[in-house]
Formats: structure tokens, C-alpha cells, sequence
């Protein structure tokens, strides 16, 4: 079971990939290219870090 540590971390992280998500749908529907890329790079710092959390949650449960 994810520890109540690593589950607010996933929360937190879940929270900005959706947040980052919907700005860069935004930017694409304006067809502002820089706000684009911009919130392109966003959105992939943000997946790195779901990732990372949730790679994080998995080893320290596995390591128990």
C-alpha cells in the first residue's frame, strides 16, 4: 500500500500534470506558438515528476 506521504506527493503532482495539461490545450486552440512551447515543456516536467513520484511510491513499497 502507497504510504500517506507518497500519495499527497502523487496528488500534488497529478494536480499540476492536469493543470498543465489544460494550458496547453488552451495555447493550442489560441495558436500562440511560443505560449505552445512553453506549455509543451510544462507538461513534460510535469509527467516526468507523476513518473518519478510514482516510481518513488513503488520502490519504497517494495523495499517494506
Amino acid at each position: 500500500m502507497i504510504s500517506e506521504g507518497h500519495w499527497k506527493v502523487l496528488q500534488k503532482t497529478n494536480r499540476m500534470l492536469t493543470l498543465n495539461w489544460e494550458t496547453l490545450v488552451k495555447a493550442r486552440i489560441e495558436g500562440d506558438q511560443k505560449r505552445i512551447k512553453l506549455a509543451e515543456m510544462s507538461y513534460f516536467q510535469s509527467l516526468r515528476s507523476v513518473l518519478s513520484a510514482t516510481q518513488n511510491a513503488v520502490v519504497t513499497e517494495r523495499a517494506r
